[in-house]
């Protein structure tokens, strides 16, 4: 597709940064929307605001949704995360002219996070 512009480039490397922030923020007892609160944070140091959820709940035979009523990374949910729990985190970023999302799967374990990929969080270029 060409190289990328140095517009997105920056904001993937800005996506990669909040996402990085949110994942460390996940620990045992912390709550749904303290995680987005972490994010919003990052993203907002370099002037950009996301309004909507960050991620949702994921598993075996249980697809997500846009309706579903059950945990959602996002201001105002409540929910306290336990070890076990599985999310896709997906926070993607769609600007004016420019948009990108970097996602992470991962379980909630007993000091923070387990990603459930290897990948790394960057975008290739070849």
């Amino acid at each position: 597709m060409g190289n990328p512009s140095p517009a997105f480039q920056n904001l993937s490397k800005i996506a990669v940064e909040a996402l990085n922030v949110g994942l460390e923020a996940l620990r045992p007892g912390t709550t749904c929307s303290q995680v987005e609160g972490e994010f919003r944070r990052a993203l907002a140091r370099h002037g950009i605001q996301k309004e909507s959820r960050i991620g949702y709940p994921t598993g075996i035979a249980f697809p997500p949704a846009s309706g579903e009523r059950t945990a959602s990374i996002r201001t105002g949910d409540e929910t306290v995360l336990v070890p076990g729990m599985v999310f896709h985190m997906m926070p993607g970023l769609w600007l004016d002219n420019v948009g990108i999302t970097t996602t992470q799967s991962f379980v909630v374990s007993d000091t923070g996070f387990e990603p459930l990929t290897a990948t790394p969080r960057e975008v290739f270029i070849k």
